[in-house]
């Protein structure tokens, strides 16, 4: 492996001239290797000086390596910057840019899994199971709730790249046609319910916020939530719930 500090001029003249001039991809190799270690250190450097306490030195590195690649790629010796100069850029912009995004995907994945909590609270509450109805029954309906939840949340939010276990039971296009439905069913529930329902599912909303906007108590909110969900199930199964025609 060639190391930078026995990367003399004439050796990476040589190097460049290979990769570039012949696109020998040993020679191209090469060059990675041999500035990995200024990568590293570019990532250092930029890692202690951080923002974020919670971030990880591995993700800075990683996003480093991805931009000295692109510049040994890039890199054109005949414009007259050297290639450190040319990287030190490129690498710069991959790991401040890498690291940008990283950060709103994982405040988008922790204000989803917010959002869910609340939810799942809320179909808790003051549920009291009902005289000859067993546990598994009091689970299916918790789980039929957080279903309805899955096919109404706004799909412009962060998702994983994971597929998802509710995916795996329904061909994609039937799962939209479900997504579809349900929201037809929402726009014909009571005001408040269907304010609600907007607003925590459509719009990304908290309990919290949407008792300020609404200009009532969290826990009231929690509660037309759960009645709205209610609702949502007897309509969708056929029931007497709303007046509805779809």
């Amino acid at each position: 492996m060639v190391k930078l500090k026995d990367l003399d001029e004439e050796v990476e003249r040589q190097l460049w001239q290979a990769w570039k001039g012949q696109g020998q991809q040993q020679a191209r190799q090469q060059l990675i290797d041999a500035y990995t270690p200024f990568a590293h250190m570019l990532a250092a450097k930029l890692y202690a000086g951080r923002q974020i306490a919670q971030s990880e030195f591995q993700d800075y590195r990683q996003y480093a390596i991805i931009g000295m690649i692109e510049a040994v790629d890039r890199y054109d010796a005949s414009r007259g910057a050297s290639f450190k100069t040319y990287a030190g850029h490129r690498i710069n912009g991959a790991i401040l840019n890498g690291m940008e995004k990283s950060c709103e995907k994982q405040q988008q994945i922790t204000a989803r899994a917010y959002l869910r909590q609340q939810r799942l609270e809320s179909m808790r509450e003051g549920r009291k199971p009902a005289p000859g109805k067993d546990l598994f029954a009091e689970l299916a309906d918790l789980a039929i709730g957080l279903a309805l939840g899955y096919m109404l949340e706004d799909s412009t939010m962060y998702q994983s790249q994971e597929p998802h276990q509710i995916e795996n039971f329904y061909d994609r296009h039937e799962l939209n046609e479900l997504k579809k439905m349900m929201r037809r069913i929402v726009d014909v529930l009571p005001e408040q319910a269907r304010s609600v329902i907007r607003h925590h599912y459509f719009q990304g909303m908290s309990f919290e916020e949407i008792a300020r906007t609404m200009d009532l108590s969290k826990g009231r909110i929690s509660q037309i939530h759960r009645q709205a969900l209610n609702l949502l199930q007897k309509v969708y199964a056929g029931g007497e719930g709303v007046n509805v025609s779809l």
